[in-house]
């Protein structure tokens, strides 16, 4: 079941955001702030510009997604930008709904585009078959 994510799922969401660090790649340039991690989604399931969903099976969470709408600094038109996307991977398959549901929302609220972040590309792939267009790539560097 795809559903909106409420506080009392803040510490389960938390969870599948450390899961989520140690088992990839972004574990080299981010260290997990539990603390850190529950405001940001206390904001995201209160910010009216903002959308937390959670995929939940046999009364477990087993994914999530967070989304915030912002006006495009070019045109103003309303974009909505992934903050994190996570399934547990004995549960992959369900990331489809999250997005899904997503995508609807941001057509509830008139927004134009959804950008989606691929951190590899086997994701890349995904989001191209799904109908999306590659905008361009992200860069990390320590300082």
């Amino acid at each position: 079941m795809i559903r909106p994510a409420t506080r009392a799922d803040i510490p389960d969401i938390v969870d599948l955001g450390v899961r989520h660090l140690r088992d990839s790649h972004y574990a080299e340039f981010v260290e997990p702030d539990r603390a850190h991690m529950a405001a940001f989604a206390r904001m995201l399931i209160e910010a009216p510009c903002a959308l937390l969903l959670v995929a939940e099976k046999d009364g477990r969470l087993i994914g999530t997604i967070g989304m915030m709408a912002t006006p495009h600094p070019y045109s103003g038109q309303s974009v909505l930008s992934e903050m994190f996307w996570y399934v547990a991977p004995e549960a992959r398959g369900s990331g489809v709904r999250l997005l899904k549901a997503v995508e609807a929302w941001g057509r509830e609220i008139g927004a134009r585009h959804i950008i989606m972040i691929a951190p590899d590309s086997r994701v890349s792939s995904f989001f191209q078959r799904l109908g999306y267009a590659r905008l361009e790539e992200q860069f990390i560097k320590a300082l």
